[in-house]
């Protein structure tokens, strides 16, 4: 009788535990978080299904590969310094020209304005000649040559998902989410605006259309109860909307709310694994006191830009401190308003401190780099 007892408690946790896998799509081939997302399922006791599937050899050397493209583009960076020092230069004065020809009326002012874009033109030319001095330097280009390389061998360890197209892939994740049953979505990647992109090339960049169609399965869609955006801007108060969206019992969300930490930053990994361990498939009594808490719980959180959300509940890391959101209907729009600018206020403090080295972190808010302008050929 004891054991038939047992057996009955073993089928109803299996039963249970058929509902709380966890899907991790790993655009950003990121192996140590795929390890932090393996011990959380782990402790939940439940299944991790990572996509791209690799093997934990190819991960590996992957990981490897990876960190030695960071170590020489840090050292590529360091023997850059002087060049980027003079590039900078002439970037402040482009920038200033532009300004003052803004500022210029065209119809009384349009021999000073040609006389202005012929100087931008020839600031931007020495940009173009500093950048291939650069690029020539033998040490620098020894670098990239290393690093080039570096990524081709990556490459080959993914070849037979590069060669998918786009409409296998989304076929692919689409399979997986209607032959499990997910309860929480990891997707690592770089993220820009509404796609999430990074090391499988140009067919793997999936957006808001996409995932459409990849939880395209409604009775299915309610079942998620965590997402978890591991990219630049992908935990924002627009962007859970859209989650919440697709997903109509979704409880919990967390991420980063401006740039994304390197991967070799601590609180990437552990922000991951506490609020997946955290977001198991069971309602708690979201309260701001509750989140909040929670959220001081992880060690060196307002290191990074991180967010995190409880129902209507967020809470998030801005310059260091940690502001609190009511996302539901009764938030005046004005405050919300409010709230967006203040991200964009901290951008660039965002991007300084915590930002990729590799690929920049293209989020909501573009990038105002002085350059060629509209009417100006480009070299």
């Amino acid at each position: 009788m004891k054991k038939y007892t047992l057996l009955i408690v073993a089928l109803v946790f299996k039963i249970n535990l058929a509902f709380s896998d966890i899907l991790f799509i790993d655009l950003n081939l990121n192996n140590k978080e795929v390890k932090a997302a393996q011990k959380a399922a782990t402790e939940r006791g439940e299944k991790l299904v990572v996509y791209p599937d690799l093997s934990s050899e190819v991960r590996s050397e992957i990981e490897n590969l990876k960190f030695q493209i960071h170590k020489d583009k840090e050292a590529k960076k360091r023997l850059g310094v002087v060049f980027s020092k003079k590039i900078q230069l002439i970037y402040d004065q482009v920038s200033q020209l532009l300004r003052t020809v803004d500022s210029l009326n065209a119809e009384t002012d349009q021999g000073k304005i040609n006389e202005l874009n012929r100087k931008i033109a020839l600031e931007n030319e020495k940009i173009n000649i500093l950048i291939s001095a650069r690029d020539a330097d033998p040490q620098i280009k020894q670098l990239q040559e290393r690093i080039d390389q570096a990524h081709v061998k990556i490459e080959a360890n993914v070849s037979s998902y590069r060669e998918k197209s786009h409409t296998a892939i989304n076929q692919e994740l689409s399979n997986l989410v209607n032959s499990n049953n997910f309860s929480s979505f990891v997707i690592s990647g770089h993220h820009a605006t509404d796609y999430f992109s990074d090391y499988l090339g140009p067919d793997f960049i999936l957006n808001d259309m996409d995932f459409e169609k990849i939880f395209s399965n409604a009775e299915k869609n309610k079942e998620m109860k965590s997402v978890h955006l591991w990219g630049c801007y992908a935990n924002t108060p627009q962007s859970i909307a859209k989650w919440k969206a697709l997903f109509p019992n979704l409880l919990y969300t967390s991420g980063w709310n401006a740039s994304a930490p390197k991967e070799d930053k601590a609180i990437d990994t552990d922000f991951l694994y506490r609020t997946l361990v955290k977001m198991k498939n069971v309602e708690e009594n979201a309260t701001m006191e509750n989140t909040l808490n929670f959220f001081q719980s992880v060690p060196q959180i307002t290191a990074a830009n991180a967010s995190y959300s409880q129902k209507d509940c967020y809470v998030e890391v801005n310059k260091g401190s940690i502001k609190t959101l009511n996302l539901d209907s009764t938030c005046p729009a004005a405050a919300l308003e409010e709230f967006m600018k203040s991200l964009n206020v901290i951008r660039n403090y965002a991007m300084i401190k915590d930002g990729y080295d590799d690929v920049p972190c293209i989020g909501p808010y573009k990038s105002e780099r002085p350059g060629p302008r509209k009417s100006e050929k480009v070299r």
